[in-house]
């Protein structure tokens, strides 16, 4: 037990703070936060050692988060038209939100070789080098899958019906 709470210790702080990334709401990433260690603790058996503990982690992280964005999926409301004024406030920051929720729907669609490189990337804040070791690709790999992705996601968002993201 000793050893698990060694782990928690060591990589809440981070799981939480690429939690906050894909979600954009600090209680949202805490509660994943909690069902990632939860789930990583009832697993941990299932841990092979073939790239770190904070990917993996991570990867949990992401997963809780995916199931969590299908359940709100089936309750939510169609994103605003793209003819919507200029909002402040918190109609600003449900904008926002909607934007994000988009971004991660679609990056969430993609194939997950993209999806694993765009959400390490853009989310985790990781280096082109970093997410080679991680995934024990090559630079060059990281590089061109990051750009195919990219493209994916643009064509993705489209297809959700967000032609645009809006600088906010």
């Amino acid at each position: 037990m000793d050893r698990f709470e060694d782990v928690f210790q060591l990589y809440a702080q981070p799981v939480y703070r690429f939690l906050l990334k894909l979600t954009g709401d600090g209680d949202w990433a805490e509660e994943l936060t909690q069902e990632t260690f939860y789930q990583a603790f009832l697993h941990i058996g299932t841990f092979r050692g073939e790239g770190s503990l904070y990917t993996w982690l991570c990867q949990i992280g992401k997963n809780a988060w995916r199931r969590e964005l299908r359940r709100r999926r089936r309750f939510s409301d169609q994103p605003p038209p793209e003819d919507a004024p200029a909002l402040v406030g918190p109609e600003r920051q449900a904008m926002v939100r909607a934007q994000a929720e988009a971004v991660m729907e679609a990056i969430a669609g993609l194939p997950e070789q993209y999806a694993e490189v765009l959400t390490l990337r853009l989310l985790g804040e990781r280096s082109v080098r970093e997410i080679a070791v991680l995934l024990g690709r090559t630079e060059n790999w990281v590089k061109v899958t990051y750009f195919r992705g990219k493209e994916k996601l643009m064509r993705r968002l489209e297809e959700l019906g967000w032609n645009e993201i809006a600088p906010l």
